[in-house]
C-alpha cells in the first residue's frame, strides 16, 4: 500500500483542506471516550469498520485499521496525540486508495461543555 506523509499537531491547522464539526451528545463525556476507544469503536458509523493493532492499554503509538465502503478502502492509523479520557488524534501511514499525501483526525472530548466531541479532520491531496 502506498505511505502517507507523517505530521504533527500543527496540521490540523496549516493543512490544505481542514474540516472542523462539534457535536452535542446527550452522553457523559466518560461514556462519549468510552466510543471511540472501545473494541467497536464507532460502529454506529454506516460502512466503517476499524480494528485495533496495538495491545491496551493504548497511548501514543498506537495503531489501528479503518475499513471503508465495505472494505473497499483501508487505512492504516498511527495515534501520534493520546490524551487518556480526552483526546486522540492520528495520522494515516498507509492506504491502497491514494487520493491523499496525509491525512490526520483529531478527536477531543469536553467534559465541561454542551458540545462534547469536537473532530478536526485534516488533509493534503496529491495535486
Amino acid at each position: 500500500m502506498p505511505r502517507l506523509e507523517a505530521v504533527d499537531e500543527t496540521y490540523f491547522e496549516s493543512a490544505p483542506q481542514r474540516f472542523v464539526r462539534t457535536w452535542s451528545i446527550a452522553q457523559p463525556a466518560e461514556h462519549v471516550w468510552g466510543e471511540l476507544v472501545g473494541d467497536k469503536a464507532l460502529h454506529w458509523e454506516r460502512g466503517l469498520r476499524l480494528k485495533w493493532t496495538s495491545p491496551r492499554p493504548f497511548g501514543v503509538g498506537t495503531t489501528r485499521q479503518a475499513k471503508l465502503m465495505g472494505g473497499t478502502i483501508t487505512l492504516d492509523e498511527h495515534f501520534f496525540i493520546w490524551e487518556e479520557g480526552r483526546r486522540c488524534a492520528f495520522y494515516a501511514t498507509e492506504t491502497n486508495a491514494p487520493a491523499f499525501r496525509s491525512y490526520a483526525e483529531d478527536y477531543v472530548v469536553e467534559a465541561e461543555t454542551r458540545r462534547p466531541l469536537l473532530l478536526h479532520v485534516a488533509h493534503r491531496d496529491y495535486a
